[in-house]
């Protein structure tokens, strides 16, 4: 009986109305952030305690503006509307049915 019921309500509907994504930009040089982080946290490294503004740790460890481009480009290319750019993420939103061509899936209501 339970997998009657976990099956019908697997063919819950989609949800309807506009969604927001967010797609989190990732740091060129993770392996030089780590090696920095570890610098500048264990004492007797001639880091210790030496650490990078956030302007600086964001040019250095950042993702690319060109990256956020091409990111919000592909977007905005699945039919989703950029809303916002950070150092972090790109941020859209859509119909259900955009968001579920653009990463492939299939949303539905539980």
């Amino acid at each position: 009986m339970r997998s009657a019921a976990r099956a019908a309500s697997a063919q819950g509907a989609a949800p309807s109305g506009a969604l927001t994504t967010r797609v989190f930009l990732g740091t060129p040089d993770a392996k030089g952030l780590a090696a920095y982080a570890t610098a500048v946290s264990t004492p007797g490294s001639g880091s210790y305690r030496h650490f990078l503004s956030t302007a600086s740790a964001a040019k250095r460890y950042g993702p690319s503006a060109a990256e956020a481009s091409a990111v919000s480009a592909w977007l905005r290319g699945q039919g989703l509307t950029v809303t916002s750019v950070t150092g972090q993420y790109v941020s859209a939103t859509g119909s259900v049915s955009a968001v579920d061509h653009a990463y492939g899936i299939t949303l539905r209501s539980y």
